[in-house]
């Protein structure tokens, strides 16, 4: 068992190195996501009280509901598109790191690996 935290251990040290360059791009796509969740619950309680605003018959009440339902879309939709930039952007630049990485250090091998396993 203590074999395998330490397995663990490594392989979070490993990821953490990949991914201490995009922290603030992180921590801006969390900050996101959570704006997106709070956009997205806003939206039926406002839809609620229009509804409650025309069995009251309060028609400003409604268009100005109604303003904040679409100003929370609008919101909803800039917010997801920066979460959808910022999740692409870290991704592919933590897989091109990655993927740098094992190039160079294949790139390190001697040739007598090469020369005495087949592929």
């Amino acid at each position: 068992m203590n074999i395998v935290k330490k397995q663990n251990l490594l392989l979070v040290k490993k990821v953490s190195k990949y991914i201490k360059p995009y922290t603030l791009k992180l921590i801006l796509l969390f900050l996101c996501i959570l704006c997106g969740i709070l956009f997205s619950l806003v939206q039926p309680l406002l839809w609620g009280e229009i509804i409650t605003d025309l069995f009251k018959k309060d028609i400003n009440s409604v268009y100005t509901n109604i303003k904040y339902v679409l100003m929370a879309s609008i919101a909803n939709s800039i917010v997801n598109f920066i979460q959808s930039y910022l999740f692409n952007f870290s991704t592919t630049n933590i897989v091109y790191d990655l993927k740098t990485d094992m190039y160079n250090k294949i790139l390190d091998f001697p040739i007598k690996v090469y020369l005495t396993k087949l592929v």
